[in-house]
């Protein structure tokens, strides 16, 4: 009969004691974890961080405000550069954390206006849409000055 000498159990075989010793009593090192990867992390903006992001968010809306207001016309066609025309500073859309501004967004092709509708507060609501995609955005007097609002593309 084998015997560990740590704990005083029996063995019938020298395999079967080797294995004990390397499994309950091997000297253990303690591994340095990796770093998380920018995927698997949460990103908690600071104070200041969220200040500066909030300033130059006011900056573009302030810049996008800045031209008159549009007339579109239903059935009217328009091309990627026309569409980005309409958005003076070319505004980032999506999350903070995964904007991309709107000329990388849109596909090529011709975007053709189905919907302007007409509100009663005086704002207007865009519609176009291509064979892949569909925009659409509001825009309308506020505080003195013409607001355009940021446009929302879908993906079909």
């Amino acid at each position: 009969m084998l015997r560990c000498d740590i704990c005083d159990r029996d063995f019938e075989t020298e395999g079967g004691r080797e294995l004990h010793m390397k499994v309950f009593h091997a000297n253990k090192e303690v591994k340095e974890t990796k770093a998380q990867s920018k995927k698997d992390t949460l990103n908690v903006l600071s104070t200041e961080d969220l200040e500066v992001r909030s300033k130059a968010f006011r900056a573009r809306l302030k810049k996008r405000s800045k031209r008159g207001p549009v007339e579109l016309k239903v059935g009217e066609k328009l091309t990627k550069v026309k569409v980005c025309a309409l958005f003076k500073d070319d505004p980032l859309i999506g999350n903070w954390w995964n904007e991309k501004p709107l000329s990388k967004i849109l596909k090529r092709g011709s975007y053709k206006i189905t919907g302007s509708k007409r509100m009663a507060n005086g704002w207007k609501q865009y519609t176009l849409e291509s064979s892949t995609q569909s925009v659409s955005w509001k825009e309308g007097p506020m505080r003195g000055s013409q607001c355009v609002g940021l446009p929302s593309v879908v993906t079909f």
